[in-house]
């Protein structure tokens, strides 16, 4: 187990002595591409700020309006046919714009409900299941620019829903 932490610790130290090496070997100027590359990531940074603060501020004012409780008790009637009780509602939604989001919302359920019951165990399942589909949309979108997005919307939530259905599935069968 050692051994594993000691190549865990070394392996990135490795590879960028690795890189320095291989650009010095070709006559590379490695501390100019360095800056140049930093240069662009700042400039990538500043291009998706935007709409992840509008991300932010969305996904607060959901949580804080009470919309989020309220599709719950909108599902409530549908547990019974789906077996996705309405307690995970929120995490879903919020699973959709944000991680750290729904990581918040899946220890409140942990807390309330307890990690070895089977709504713990659907959301575990879910958490991994499942992508923050619009966050990613936002930054890997903006700095190319792609603007028509409306069949990846269409593919990503079909696949959420397939990743919230396997979940299901999977914790029903523990």
């Amino acid at each position: 187990m050692k051994l594993i932490s000691y190549f865990n610790g070394a392996i990135i130290p490795f590879a960028v002595l690795f890189i320095v090496c291989f650009g010095v070997y070709k006559k590379t100027d490695v501390f100019g591409e360095f800056v140049k590359g930093a240069e662009d990531g700042l400039k990538t940074c500043v291009s998706i700020l935007p709409s992840l603060i509008g991300l932010i501020c969305a996904v607060k004012i959901f949580r804080l309006s009470g919309l989020m409780e309220a599709a719950g008790l909108l599902w409530k009637p549908l547990e019974k046919i789906t077996h996705f009780p309405s307690e995970l509602v929120p995490l879903a939604l919020s699973k959709t714009f944000s991680s750290s989001a729904s990581a918040g919302i899946l220890t409140d359920i942990f807390q309330n409900y307890g990690t070895d019951t089977y709504i713990g165990r659907l959301a575990s399942i879910m958490m991994c299941c499942t992508e923050t589909i619009f966050y990613t949309m936002s930054v890997y979108f903006s700095p190319v620019g792609i603007k028509d997005s409306r069949y990846i919307i269409k593919c990503t939530i079909f696949g959420m829903l397939c990743g919230i259905a396997a979940s299901i599935v999977l914790a029903g069968a523990m």
